[in-house]
């Protein structure tokens, strides 16, 4: 049966199931991918041809059970790779396993699916919480956008009114490498290798350390950038003015 079989095989199912009103049904999802239908002349994916029956029954009740992740599925085709997986196995088994609902919730949340939180590189500990200690101070003083240098790493806080409030932001030579939680959770974006993710842990665990290091070896401050004149700031890897702004 095909998609758009699917979609008139659900919505008489559902029409008539207990008489109930046309606004109370899951038309959202169903909407999407009518509006996908609509489009698809002009992309390269198409969804299953008419002769292409499916394997199993629509299931009318997981369909309204879980509309919205088949409803952001169908409004992100051809372009996402991941929707066009799961759009492939939704027309063949009318379905979709747990861990593949509970990652599109996640992506419709904004979060990290639990299965990739779980394997997300752990830098909590006593550093990584001086780390966040010394960003709130800092944003205390007035500083809206606190960063620290670590050689070619820069580690910011998040702002307030930002999507992840509380988190740091990780940078290499300029190029975003990914966030860490305010649990301690590195989500590094793909390309990012792992000498890279030892990197940020190193300096994560031990964040004033590596502010020392980048001080002697660049001569000047983690925070400001600026030369460092003095071989007591130098020591410190942190003028005395940022230092204290720190709470370092």
């Amino acid at each position: 049966m095909s998609t758009l079989a699917n979609i008139q095989f659900v919505t008489n199912a559902l029409a008539t199931e207990a008489d109930k009103p046309v606004q109370q049904q899951p038309t959202d999802f169903l909407h999407a991918q009518l509006a996908f239908a609509q489009r698809r002349p002009a992309c390269r994916w198409a969804p299953r041809s008419p002769a292409a029956p499916s394997q199993k029954p629509i299931n009318a009740e997981w369909i309204s059970a879980h509309r919205d992740v088949i409803a952001w599925i169908y409004s992100h085709l051809p372009s996402n790779n991941f929707a066009v997986s799961l759009s492939g196995q939704y027309e063949e088994k009318g379905t979709l396993s747990k861990g593949q609902v509970e990652a599109v919730r996640a992506i419709i949340a904004g979060q990290p699916s639990p299965s990739r939180a779980a394997a997300a590189p752990d830098v909590s500990g006593s550093g990584y919480t001086r780390l966040l200690d010394a960003f709130k101070a800092a944003r205390a003083t007035g500083l809206k956008a606190p960063a620290l240098k670590f050689k070619e790493f820069v580690f910011s806080y998040a702002k307030e009114n930002s999507k992840n409030p509380g988190h740091v932001y990780v940078k290499l030579g300029g190029n975003y490498k990914g966030k860490i939680t305010p649990e301690g959770r590195f989500f590094a974006v793909g390309g990012t290798t792992r000498e890279e993710t030892a990197e940020v842990m190193r300096v994560g665990r031990d964040p004033l350390a590596a502010a020392i290091e980048h001080g002697r070896l660049t001569g000047r401050c983690a925070v400001c950038s600026r030369v460092l004149d003095n071989p007591e700031s130098v020591q410190r890897g942190i003028g005395p003015i940022c230092a204290k702004k720190f709470g370092w």
